[in-house]
């Protein structure tokens, strides 16, 4: 702002100089300087004054510099500003080319970051994740995609059959352990991977060996503890006084929970050859009969 008159020039002062009054009379050849006052600054020039103003650039409500250029000046800005998680954008209202005689403040403007999300979907079950961005706009997803810094990011899984879910594990692209809180985590600024551990089940495959007349064992039971999906062959005990077995190998896969099997074992079928004198036999009798281990028959 011009404030007056002064018989000496004065720039960059804080203290109010003199100033000629407006009855002034020079006492011979004199040269005045313009005086203008900048908040408590004070600048004159014989070409009537050197005026000086800011630009504040700011963040927000944080200033981040302040900088000073004479009026008509080119403006050169300060390097753009970073942020985690932004892109710099630009500076509203647009920086001027040449600075005004005004101070005035610019803002900054940002675009949040987007990074990726990959989805290692392992054998057990499936990951599903949800997205909240910053505006509150969600989508569910099962895989590879995106999301926003800052955005929470929801798990859940769906366990199949014959397993049993144990945690998630979610690593930063820097190889750093995310902490899972409420079963969600919170976008960082840098790509994540999400996996999930899950347990196979254990069940019991019993196999009872017995007689197919009484029910009874005729061997002892087989038991063995496997993980589901598991193969397994067993080979049943041999014959035993004259039965043997239904089956002579069991075979098959653990499934999603335990398994009883029964091999009965069945008596023997013999033949009975009668040779009578004479070449006759009575009562009904033929030469060859056949009768079942255990049976009782009676002699003509």
């Amino acid at each position: 702002t011009f404030i007056g008159w002064s018989e000496t020039p004065v720039s960059e002062i804080t203290n109010a100089p003199s100033l000629v009054g407006s009855n002034y009379y020079p006492s011979g050849n004199t040269t005045l300087y313009a005086v203008y006052q900048q908040g408590a600054t004070y600048n004159s020039n014989p070409e009537c004054g050197s005026l000086t103003y800011t630009i504040t650039y700011m963040d927000g409500n944080d200033i981040l510099d302040v900088d000073t250029f004479e009026v008509g000046a080119t403006i050169t800005p300060i390097a753009d500003p970073t942020k985690e998680g932004y892109t710099f954008t630009g500076w509203t209202p647009a920086l001027p080319a040449i600075m005004p005689d005004y101070d005035f403040r610019v803002i900054a403007q940002w675009q949040v970051n987007k990074y990726n999300i990959t989805i290692n979907q392992v054998t057990g079950g499936t990951i599903t994740i949800s997205v909240v961005d910053n505006f509150g706009n969600a989508f569910r997803t099962t895989t590879d995609t995106a999301a926003a810094y800052n955005a929470w990011v929801n798990l859940s899984v769906e366990t199949d059959a014959g397993y049993t879910f144990g945690d998630y594990v979610v690593t930063t692209a820097s190889g750093i352990p995310i902490e899972i809180i409420n079963s969600g985590f919170v976008m960082p600024a840098e790509n994540v991977t999400i996996s999930a551990n899950f347990e196979s089940e254990k069940h019991i495959l019993t196999i009872n060996y017995i007689y197919s007349t009484s029910g009874n064992n005729i061997y002892p039971s087989y038991k063995d503890t496997l993980e589901y999906g598991e193969s397994y062959s067993v080979v049943s005990p041999p014959e035993n006084d004259g039965f043997y077995p239904s089956i002579d190998t069991v075979s098959g896969v653990m499934g999603a929970e335990d398994i009883t099997i029964s091999v009965s074992y069945l008596p023997r079928v013999y033949q009975v050859t009668l040779h009578p004198r004479g070449g006759m036999l009575l009562n009904g009798f033929t030469s060859d009969t056949t009768y079942t281990r255990g049976q009782v028959f009676w002699l003509p």
